[in-house]
């Protein structure tokens, strides 16, 4: 023992003796202690009176805080208009917030930060039906709890229902909190399940998955689309199961490819390369000295196909006649000792034979 009080391994310890006035009203005896040589920064005190079924009654702020020197203590009963069945005291540090959940395994480091919104989510198998929140703002700021306005500080008591899901909201000056916390049905908590649905946009058909909340997602096989290759989901396939059934869309790059043209012998025509789908523009036919051009085969398509291709131009041979075969002039003659028929220039079709006799002189 050294001066008033003995020193214990905590700079800071309280006590809080609960009564009444005999008026109908509860007290709350609060003694702060420094157990230390050094002078001590307190926490600002809140009491929250609670009934019989955990619903707050009142919340005051006590006057104890500040520097409390080496080995003395601080105290004061605090009055409450009405009679409770228990009293809880939290306490928050001058600067820093004070958030805690009464019977739920969470904390303020638990919380995810984005910006000015904290946010964290709880798989309760505490089989608690309710919480009392209690919530301080370490700089004067307002505080309120799913809506409820709570002047710099106070506390609320939030009911958990057995199944489902249950969001706290406690607004701390420009600062949201918002615990998920999530149930199945009956008492005791479990696992939830959530579906992860795939909006493929067009392409191949993905099997929607749903799971337990927090496990392992294995992602499924990309999908494939005609003309098109996958570039991705958004938002991206979470690796765990959020908390929520969650729609995720398919992104696509259209594909490039290319029309050659195989004039066959024919003046040459540039290849056309351009996005699946969109209109072809034919080009100019190509020409070929003595032919006409005929087309091409396969038929140049309208659109550009999900894949390479050449097409060939086809011709017909300028060589004469209106019915737009070919025709070829054959000479014929005879030397010495005979003749030949017909003789001199027979034209001839093509595909077609020609006969030619040859008699030979008599001696």
């Amino acid at each position: 023992m050294t001066g008033a009080l003995a020193r214990t391994g905590e700079q800071l310890t309280m006590d809080v003796t609960q009564g009444n006035d005999g008026n109908g009203h509860s007290t709350a005896a609060i003694t702060l202690r420094n157990n230390c040589l050094q002078s001590q920064t307190s926490a600002e005190l809140v009491a929250t009176l609670l009934d019989a079924a955990g619903a707050v009654l009142e919340t005051k702020k006590t006057s104890i805080g500040g520097a409390i020197s080496g080995e003395t203590f601080q105290a004061e009963t605090v009055t409450f208009s009405r009679l409770g069945t228990r009293v809880v005291v939290r306490a928050a540090v001058p600067g820093n917030d004070l958030l805690t959940f009464e019977g739920l395994a969470v904390g303020l480091g638990d919380f995810t930060v984005n910006g000015t919104n904290y946010t964290y989510t709880l798989q309760n198998d505490s089989g608690a039906t309710s919480t009392l929140v209690t919530a301080v703002s370490g700089n004067g700021e307002p505080v309120s709890i799913n809506g409820q306005a709570l002047s710099t500080g106070g506390s609320a008591t939030v009911a958990i229902p057995n199944s489902g899901t249950t969001d706290i909201v406690v607004e701390i000056g420009t600062k949201t909190y918002t615990l998920t916390i999530l149930r199945n049905s009956g008492t005791g908590g479990g696992a939830t399940s959530y579906t992860l649905t795939f909006d493929t946009n067009g392409g191949s058909t993905i099997a929607p998955i749903t799971q337990d909340y927090g496990t392992a997602i294995t992602a499924p096989a990309d999908p494939t689309k005609t003309g098109y290759t996958f570039a991705g989901w958004t938002p991206a396939i979470p690796t765990t199961m959020p908390a929520e059934n969650m729609t995720i869309k398919a992104k696509w790059t259209v594909n490039q490819y290319t029309l050659t043209f195989d004039t066959n012998g024919g003046s040459t025509i540039a290849p056309i390369t351009q996005d699946y789908g969109t209109a072809i523009t034919a080009p100019a036919d190509p020409t070929k000295t003595g032919y006409t051009f005929a087309g091409w085969t396969p038929a140049i398509p309208t659109t550009m196909p999900a894949e390479n291709m050449t097409v060939t131009a086809q011709w017909r041979y300028n060589g004469g006649g209106s019915s737009g075969y070919s025709y070829y002039t054959i000479k014929a003659t005879a030397g010495a000792g005979g003749s030949i028929s017909p003789s001199g220039s027979v034209s001839v079709r093509e595909g077609r034979d020609q006969t030619f006799t040859i008699t030979p002189d008599k001696s």
